[in-house]
């Protein structure tokens, strides 16, 4: 799992627990719902920009997601040594 991917996925957990489609997502954080479809289907990374739009309407820190991306990329790592 990369960390774009992860990032999409944490955005996603957090927009379905808020009960938003990505239409009302993308339109309460600024953007065209076209561009939040095709980064959710993994066919582009989101901007730093548009993250941090993203991070807000879900009432969270852009940081917050990638911390919590992060994890998820390391937990799915073999162990080294």
């Amino acid at each position: 799992m990369t960390l774009a991917a992860a990032v999409v996925d944490e955005v996603r957990k957090r927009m379905l627990s808020r009960n938003l489609s990505q239409n009302r997502l993308a339109r309460a954080a600024g953007m065209p719902p076209s561009l939040l479809h095709r980064a959710m289907n993994g066919e582009r990374p989101l901007s730093i920009d548009e993250l941090g739009a993203i991070a807000t309407v879900l009432d969270v820190t852009p940081e917050h997601v990638v911390r919590v991306a992060r994890r998820a990329v390391l937990a799915t790592r073999p162990p080294i040594g």
